[in-house]
């Protein structure tokens, strides 16, 4: 994955980090510039950064409360448990890392919620990649993705 820098005093920053290590200035992923910035007020956390799942960004005006990424959820685990939050916490940056990946490789995608296409931005309906299902097998011990691609399925679990 790739090393970012932060905006305000040039310190490494990771893809998962929330905050500059060195400076302390609240840091997040852009998924439309595919980078980590300071935040500067125009962008907001996801609504999921306060569980401390995901560090995404989303505009600060309106819609949406959720990013690209956390758009795909249906169901999250329950949340009495500290054992699920760190299960959910793993999947979400294994999705991210996931949709991450789609999106610099620039492969479209579309997001199916209850039968309706969200079709993202930037995206062509040629050769599309529908996900269709995050979820887990109730057990707390397995939580998959299931990507599809025209008639291939690709699992994870």
């Amino acid at each position: 994955m790739k090393v970012y820098i932060c905006n305000n005093c040039q310190n490494p920053l990771y893809f998962e980090n929330s905050q500059c290590l060195k400076c302390s200035h609240p840091v997040g992923f852009d998924p439309v510039s595919l980078s980590m910035v300071t935040l500067t007020g125009k962008e907001r956390y996801c609504k999921n950064a306060e569980y401390g799942v995901c560090n995404w960004l989303v505009p600060a005006a309106g819609e949406p409360s959720f990013c690209v990424a956390c758009e795909l959820n249906r169901v999250i685990p329950s949340l009495d448990s500290d054992q699920n939050k760190v299960r959910w916490k793993n999947m979400e940056v294994a999705k991210h890392r996931l949709i991450y990946s789609l999106l610099r490789l620039r492969l479209p995608f579309h997001v199916m919620r209850e039968s309706l296409p969200l079709t993202l931005p930037r995206r062509t309906r040629r050769n599309v990649c529908v996900i269709s299902r995050i979820s887990g097998n109730g057990t707390g011990r397995c939580w998959g993705i299931s990507v599809m691609k025209q008639d291939i399925t690709i699992g994870m679990c």
